[in-house]
């Protein structure tokens, strides 16, 4: 079976799948060093930043599960590249609804 390539990704969407690509992997150390600077807490901090880091990792999961094909979810992807999959569905683009219309 052929891979699917995800599609060109219009600027509003490319732009949120970045938004969110960095929301996921930088808030948790912004927000542990925030409570570290605040608090003065290392340990607690450091704790918060493995359990923010964790939730991070479940939120990207459910977002891979939920919108790459079953027969890609072997492939290793960034979390930009499944931003890109989850926030722009096939059949977005122009060139896709031309693709759909021919076969």
């Amino acid at each position: 079976m052929p891979i699917e390539i995800p599609p060109t990704p219009s600027k509003k969407c490319k732009l949120l799948a970045i938004i969110i690509t960095i929301l996921l992997l930088g808030l948790p150390a912004v927000v542990a060093l925030y409570f570290w600077y605040l608090y003065d807490q290392i340990l607690i901090s450091l704790f918060l930043f493995i359990f923010l880091q964790i939730v991070s990792g479940v939120i990207t999961s459910k977002m891979r599960v939920s919108s790459i094909p079953f027969d890609q979810i072997d492939i290793d992807y960034t979390t930009y590249e499944i931003a890109k999959w989850y926030f722009c569905p096939k059949g977005d683009n122009p060139s896709d609804k031309k693709m759909l219309m021919s076969t």
